[in-house]
């Protein structure tokens, strides 16, 4: 370097500055020894093709003028209009002293809370019934989409002691305002607290209902495939409007097993009773399984052509097996999906 340039340099690290962000926007950040020294080559390199060029009287800048700022200082005083009257801009510091206006002496009045002229009605909160009044006001908000059309007339006819009534009751009550619901009362309705206790006393003697006192916990859906199952004892006749009451909520399902036989035999089928499908689960298995993808889940969960070996045939004589060599699957058939499909996600 001549000492003419070396003279030119200015004593502030503007220029520096400038030329470290160029290398970050050029290589990157953070990088690792040796990728990080190629980079460095490549950079230099290019700017000895630069400076080469511009010493052959080849253009290496946009516009007119590479240093235009310098004409903005010489016009306006300054080269950026955030540096313009910066005096003015400068925060005050406080030196102890009182304000001296009193503008600053008046304190900015807190904006009164507006309160809504409605609100929604809800349960109070009791003896730990968060999990109850969550999913009482997840179906009741699932059901008001069309309520008339198809929850109304499914739970119609119902039998007196079916839990089921006493929840199409509720959920009447809180989407088809039978009784003046907005307004707001603090607690909550009083007439929702009471049917919110009376029905969980009424499911606590469910069969397979694990709340068994009104100051325990329970999953949130758990009673309620509770109760939609609770009629297909073992033996018991199975009433028909409960039956279709209880597909508002949960899926029915067949199973058709198929045996290809013995070398010498036949193919049989087997087809089994009309049952109430278990929950619908997400867990992390299936979230893997799937990659994540909910739609591809459940195209698969409705698949009919999708088929289960089996270990071995279902045809057996005082304990012997009747068909030794026949490839067994079994198709398990979705029979119907029910209009408020409940998901549970996140289980093991």
């Amino acid at each position: 370097m001549t000492p003419e340039l070396w003279k030119r340099i200015p004593e502030t690290t503007n220029s520096q500055e400038a030329q470290n962000f160029k290398v970050y926007s050029a290589i990157d950040k953070h990088m690792p020894l040796i990728p990080g020294i190629k980079g460095l080559y490549k950079f230099a390199i290019s700017y000895r093709e630069l400076e080469s060029a511009a010493a052959h009287g080849v253009k290496i800048f946009y516009g007119d003028d590479p240093q235009h700022w310098k004409r903005s200082a010489a016009r306006y005083g300054y080269t950026k209009p955030s540096r313009h009257n910066a005096a003015r801009r400068r925060k005050i510091k406080n030196d102890g002293r009182p304000p001296d206006t009193s503008k600053a002496l008046m304190t900015k009045k807190s904006r009164p809370a507006e309160h809504a002229a409605v609100y929604e009605k809800s349960y109070k909160w009791r003896d730990n019934s968060c999990w109850l009044d969550c999913a009482l006001t997840l179906i009741s908000t699932a059901a008001s989409r069309d309520y008339g059309q198809s929850m109304a007339p499914m739970f119609e006819a119902l039998p007196a002691n079916s839990p089921l009534r006493d929840l199409r009751q509720m959920v009447h009550t809180r989407t088809q305002g039978s009784i003046e619901l907005l307004g707001y009362e603090d607690g909550g309705s009083n007439l929702l607290n009471n049917q919110r206790d009376g029905f969980r006393r009424q499911i606590r003697h469910v069969r397979g209902h694990q709340d068994r006192g009104l100051r325990s916990f329970s999953s949130v859906f758990g009673w309620l495939y509770a109760i939609c199952g609770h009629h297909r004892r073992r033996g018991a006749v199975v009433d028909p409007l409960v039956e279709r009451a209880s597909s508002y909520f949960r899926s029915t399902v067949v199973s058709l097993k198929a045996c290809t036989g013995n070398s010498s035999g036949f193919d049989h089928w087997q087809l089994s009773h009309v049952r109430a499908r278990s929950e619908f689960q997400l867990s992390r298995t299936l979230c893997e399984k799937y990659a994540g993808n909910v739609r591809k889940w459940f195209q698969d969960l409705v698949r009919v052509t999708k088929s289960i070996p089996q270990s071995g045939c279902w045809q057996v004589d005082d304990g012997q097996a009747l068909c030794l060599h026949g490839n067994v699957v079994m198709h398990e058939v979705l029979l119907n999906l029910p209009i408020v499909l409940i998901v549970e996600m996140g289980v093991r």
